[in-house]
């Protein structure tokens, strides 16, 4: 199941620019091409800094084009072109100047969308290389969940720890653990500290799956959206982990292998909160 969360102007700003700085691989859908193909290309960093023009615009290199086989491609989970991609000409792209495309960004384990309009496509700087294309900044990013398996609503909620940065300072605050699985987990907090997160902020997490456990799980997380309860002043946080590194993909892992032991105790429970 997929789902797609507007961040803030800020949020969308911070997360393009770290992007643009790491020129991650981006997916490009031409409307006019309809579901017939797509492009391959990266982001490319901003040039000159005297060139005014360059503030309000996204550059995409390295293109290649590939068909789409039918297939719908707008949360491909896989970053790059294929095998089959071929390598594009200003002539071959030339005809969406005008256009509208939408995109699809992939940094680290995310997929971050957004629709704009292709500007100007410019010739390939040194021979042999694929040209350049420069579309309108977007002032919105979205960010696409999908989620790989049934959360688990626990008998007994357990707290949660949550740590994060803001501004070079540590920050903090507690949840209860309300559904997990081994790719994320819902919590629910106080609305005073959810309104001192941002989607898309990085989080670190600390809990058990039932009060008075030995057993902790510590893994790193994305916040993926905020959702307000029944209850006044209570708020759900939707997370996502990140198992990038050896110890997070560890403790992922464990976590999962521990949600299978209790299933016999845990069977005919309610799926938990759908988020």
């Amino acid at each position: 199941m997929s789902y797609a969360i507007d961040l803030n102007p800020r949020q969308s700003t911070r997360t393009l620019e770290q992007a643009i700085r790491q020129q991650v691989p981006v997916l490009i859908e031409p409307r006019v091409w309809g579901e017939c193909c797509y492009l391959h290309g990266r982001l490319e960093p901003h040039g000159n800094p005297v060139d005014l023009d360059l503030a309000s615009v996204v550059t995409l290199a390295a293109l290649s084009r590939e068909d789409a086989a039918g297939q719908h491609t707008s949360l491909k989970s896989t970053a790059g072109p294929s095998p089959t991609a071929t390598p594009v000409t200003v002539d071959d792209v030339r005809e969406l100047v005008g256009t509208y495309v939408d995109v699809v960004v992939h940094l680290g384990e995310q997929r971050y969308l957004f629709s704009t309009d292709v500007i100007r496509v410019l010739p390939a700087v040194t021979p042999g290389n694929q040209p350049r294309m420069h579309v309108s900044r977007p002032p919105i990013l979205q960010v696409a969940q999908r989620r790989r398996y049934r959360r688990i609503k626990l008998s007994h909620s357990a707290q949660v720890d949550l740590r994060w940065q803001r501004d070079g300072q540590q920050m903090g605050g507690v949840g209860w653990l309300f559904n997990v699985s081994g790719d994320g987990m819902a919590c629910r907090t106080e609305e005073r500290i959810a309104e001192s997160l941002w989607i898309g902020d990085e989080l670190e997490v600390e809990f058990t799956l039932a009060p008075g456990d030995a057993e902790r799980f510590r893994l790193k997380c994305v916040l993926c959206n905020k959702t307000p309860t029944g209850s006044l002043g209570k708020v759900i946080l939707g997370l996502q982990f990140q198992v990038a590194d050896p110890e997070s993909n560890k403790t992922s892992q464990l976590l999962r292998q521990r949600l299978v032991e209790r299933a016999a105790q845990l069977a005919g429970t309610q799926k938990g909160f759908d988020f």
